[in-house]
Order: structure tokens, then sequence, then C-alpha cells
């Protein structure tokens, strides 16, 4: 990976992981402000576009290499992508006893709040809240904030894209 030549599996492996991770560690910014985190998503999204619009029309953008095994790769990505999108096209939740059902009300409460909560209240009885990693659950709310789908299924999804990723 030198610094003139990016290939595309590169790049897109650095733009989502890097973009998943902006996503998680804001959450707790924006937290400290009290600020909305439907709002924010927005916002960010709006600077990107115009970002991407500038760098397009400026020519700055650097060049990305494609070739054959790039292309393999990406094929062969979409295609794991695409299977393990099986069981959220055709069940409506996923099968689970605890594992998934602490996923979905961690989810829940922060889309409830808008926001990281700062207990996880009134869905359990504990005045704190951040002793369980709130990254995939940030994640979840995000997709559920801003395309008006229940907690569980967001989660459900999160989690079928994760397992493209193992």
């Amino acid at each position: 990976f030198g610094k003139d030549k990016k290939s595309i599996e590169h790049t897109l492996t650095y733009m989502v992981m890097i973009s998943l991770a902006f996503w998680v560690v804001s959450a707790w910014f924006i937290k400290l402000i009290d600020f909305s985190l439907t709002s924010f998503v927005y916002i960010i999204t709006i600077i990107s576009v115009i970002l991407i619009i500038y760098s397009v029309l400026s020519r700055k953008s650097k060049k990305i290499i494609f070739c054959k095994s790039s292309l393999l790769v990406l094929f062969i990505f979409v295609i794991v992508i695409l299977l393990r999108l099986i069981p959220y096209l055709t069940l409506l939740a996923a099968p689970s006893t605890g594992d998934m059902t602490m996923h979905a009300y961690l989810t829940r409460i922060i889309v409830e709040n808008d926001g990281l909560p700062d207990s996880l209240e009134p869905i359990l009885p504990v005045k704190t809240f951040g002793a369980y990693a709130a990254g995939m659950h940030t994640i979840s709310a995000i997709i559920s904030l801003v395309g008006d789908i229940p907690a569980y299924r967001s989660v459900f999804l999160v989690s079928v894209l994760t397992y493209a990723l193992i």
C-alpha cells in the first residue's frame, strides 16, 4: 500500500473502518454537549456530501486503481454480504435468547434518548450506562434513527453485516 497508489479494496476498507470508528467515538462526544444524535448524523452527512462534491469538482481526489484481482476480491465480498443478508431478509427477528435481546434493548435506549443515555432506565433499573461497549449499539441506533427501522431489526442487520467481515 504505497503513498501514491490506492487499490479499491484498501480504500473501501479504510473508509468503512474509519467511518464506523468515527460514529462510535462521536456519540460519546456529542453526549457531553447534550446534542441530538440524529441531528449530528444529518449535519455530518451534509458536510461529507459537500466535501465529496468539492473534491470531485476540484479534481483533488486521488486515483483509485482498478485491477482484475481487486475486482475479484470486491465481487467475492459482495457475494458474501448478500449471502449473509439472507437471514435478515427472510426472518422477522434474530433467533436469540439473551444476547440479541441485550443488543436490542441497548440500541432501543439509545434510539429513545436520541444519543447515549445516562442510565438503562426505564428498561432496566440500572442507574449507569456504558459498562458494556456501545459501539455496535450506536451504529444500530443510527440506522434505526435515520432509516426508521425498529431497534431489533437494525441490530439484526448490523449483526449479519458484521458476520460478513469475519
